[in-house]
């Protein structure tokens, strides 16, 4: 069995280490939240969750935390307080299993079917992952388990806490069997020797190594810096360690280091503005002990050579966060997660087999076209995905070099919007031919927004140099420039008739213009952060808009100089949408919530929790499309949307 040591929760401690006060509070304020379990039906039940689009089946709600295989299986635990069990063969996901607190470490029965979790509250849980029943609680550390671990012939459990303790318990009974000696820092990681006869911790800076039979001192390995995960080789005879520096191996009967992994190299971690060492946040050995894989900060998980130290691969596994890694059972794999998503890579060529469909990344723009059953989506991946509807599978995809900003179904065009300031900023490419028709430098410092008119003929942009610009869809010939934004343009929307063209900008404004002629007819203020959405009724009564300020405000075309601040999310507002009949708004958050508004009284109707962050929504009929940040689409059916 290969499994990892360590939790990801243990990176943003690493990472607080090295930043600065700034990028304390950024990292407190992007990933201290709890986020909840994902829910299949809203507060008021008006909203029904009806499916995923993207890698649904290695999805979980919330980061993960740990995870293990066993035979045949796959089991992972995360920050939405479930178990997801997944089939190797098949690579479904075969059970869930909710649990009232978070789990925090995981091991699995080798060849059967018990599963231990560590908790955050100090317990060990032992369910059966055949029918998803708890079989015993161990009341085990007086405060949180950070890693577990089952010896040989799973008779026992060896798990460590942030109480300093690493304990041995008895499977069967519950039992304590052996305390280890108090450790001077929490304990991060514990390893079982494949023959049971040793133990390993890791805490603070150091690893330490344990008599299994006794529970007495062995050896102690200083690291030097803060060790994350440590793991022994299949003969038992070295010690893998993985710390805010790169991995070592020790000798395990004799203490001594044998070499440290890699070169001296350097990477950018998360924070822009300071240069981190590679973190090396797991460690695992190949079941042949030649290769050691090792998840990093960055994302990328490396495969080093166990007898020269040399690098052997770097897979680009993850494209922001920290990830994991670990080789399954017959050693032709390698398993990798990173904040909510688990893929699984070729060991020979660390080609990715699974998931093959879905983004990496957020969805950054999304568009749907209900009569031809397509859905267009953009990502910070850089790709251009066009899927099919019906059966959720990728009809073609498009790679870039930087993010799509903007999509566009247009009749039989596909239109997309990327930030470049050099070349081509805009393309029109024929979907029947999949040529590309048109590539346009839209916008001389790129292009940061694409609207599409309903009858698809016409094409709006917005670019970072605060100008709007309307192209034909066939002829990609540019109609007008419309100027007066002081700074960059985040949205673009027509009104269903066309005739009315809205643009939200950076200056805190949002502007509505004649289509046709350019003219500028209202400028709407009163928003105290960038407009990041804009939306109009469809018979142009009223503009929806929401933005930094975390507030949704209506304007009245009837008389737009004063807004109607109608509600207010926790946090920033990414998307703003509105029903066909005018009756329901929508409004999507960095809050991980969806909310319905009536557009009659200016109340919330509903609320739920969408996978990770809403940034784009499409309303079509009584269904929304929620393109998230966590890479997915999520799919709702309004009960009520209908007057």
């Amino acid at each position: 069995k290969a499994r990892m040591a360590s939790r990801l929760r243990s990176t943003w401690f690493l990472v607080l280490l090295a930043a600065t006060a700034t990028g304390q509070e950024w990292l407190k304020k992007t990933y201290a939240r709890d986020p909840p379990a994902q829910v299949i039906r809203s507060e008021r039940g008006s909203l029904r969750w009806i499916g995923l689009l993207g890698e649904a089946r290695l999805r979980h709600g919330g980061p993960i935390y740990d995870c293990a295989i066993g035979k045949r299986r796959l089991v992972t635990v995360g920050g939405d307080r479930t178990l997801r069990v997944m089939d190797l063969e098949s690579r479904r996901t075969i059970r869930v299993i909710d649990t009232d607190e978070r789990p925090y470490a995981i091991a699995v029965e080798s060849g059967g079917p018990r599963i231990v979790v560590g908790t955050e509250t100090g317990k060990l849980r032992i369910w059966d992952g055949d029918t998803g029943k708890l079989v015993r609680t161990i009341d085990a550390h007086q405060a949180a388990v950070n890693d577990v671990d089952i010896g040989p012939g799973s008779t026992w459990v060896v798990s460590g806490g942030a109480d300093r303790l690493a304990s041995v318990w008895d499977l069967s009974t519950g039992k304590e069997l052996r305390t280890l000696a108090r450790h001077p820092e929490g304990v991060r990681a514990v390893a079982v020797s494949p023959d049971g006869r040793r133990i390993a911790t890791a805490a603070g800076t150091s690893a330490f190594l344990f008599d299994a039979a006794t529970g007495e001192f062995v050896h102690r390995f200083d690291g030097q810096s803060v060790l994350t995960s440590v793991a022994f080789s299949p003969d038992g005879s070295v010690i893998v360690t993985a710390a805010m520096r790169r991995p070592r191996l020790w000798n395990a009967h004799s203490g001594a280091e044998i070499r440290t992994l890699g070169k001296a190299e350097r990477e950018p971690g998360p924070l822009r503005t300071i240069q981190l060492p590679i973190l090396a946040l797991s460690v695992a050995f190949s079941p042949d002990g030649r290769r050691v894989v090792s998840g990093t900060m960055s994302g990328k998980v490396y495969v080093w050579d166990r007898a020269t130290g040399n690098q052997v691969r770097v897979i680009e596994a993850h494209h922001f966060g920290p990830s994991a890694a670990t080789y399954t059972g017959d050693g032709s794999s390698i398993v990798s997660w990173s904040q909510s998503v688990v893929r699984v890579w070729d060991a020979a060529d660390g080609r990715c087999v699974f998931p093959v469909d879905g983004h990496t990344d957020a969805i950054l723009a999304l568009d749907v076209d209900s009569k031809k059953k397509r859905i267009a989506t953009g990502s910070r991946d850089t790709s251009l995905r066009v899927w099919d509807m019906t059966t959720g599978q990728t009809r073609y995809v498009i790679a870039g070099e930087r993010e799509v900003t903007g999509v566009g179904l247009a009749g039989k065009w596909l239109v997309s919007a990327r930030p470049v300031s050099k070349g081509p900023s805009l393309r029109i490419r024929d979907m029947s031919t999949h040529r590309e028709r048109h590539a346009i430098r839209a916008h001389a410092k790129g292009t940061t927004a694409l609207a599409r008119s309903a009858d698809g003929k016409w094409l709006a942009t917005g670019g970072r140099d605060g100008t709007v610009n309307v192209w034909g869809a066939q002829s990609g010939r540019n109609v007008r420039t419309l100027r007066g934004h002081k700074s960059r343009v985040n949205a673009i929307a027509f009104s269903r008739d066309g005739k009315r063209l809205l643009s939200a900008s950076l200056d805190k404004t949002v502007r509505v213009w004649n289509a046709r002629s350019g003219r500028l007819l209202h400028v709407l203020s009163g928003s105290r952060g960038a407009v990041n959405a804009v939306a109009v009724e469809p018979r142009g009564k009223w503009i929806i808009a929401g933005g930094r300020d975390k507030r949704v405000r209506v304007w009245s075309l009837a008389g737009p100089d004063r807004a109607q601040e109608v509600g207010q999310h926790g946090d920033i507002v990414y998307a703003v949408a509105v029903s066909p009949d005018g009756r329901w708004a929508y409004s999507a958050s960095l809050d991980k919530t969806l909310r319905v508004w009536d557009a009659v009284t200016w109340t919330q109707a509903d609320s739920i929790r969408v996978d990770g962050v809403g940034s784009a929504i499409v309303v079509r009929g009584n269904q929304l499309w929620v393109g998230c940040r966590s890479g997915v689409v999520c799919r709702y059916e309004h009960v009520r949307a209908k007057k």
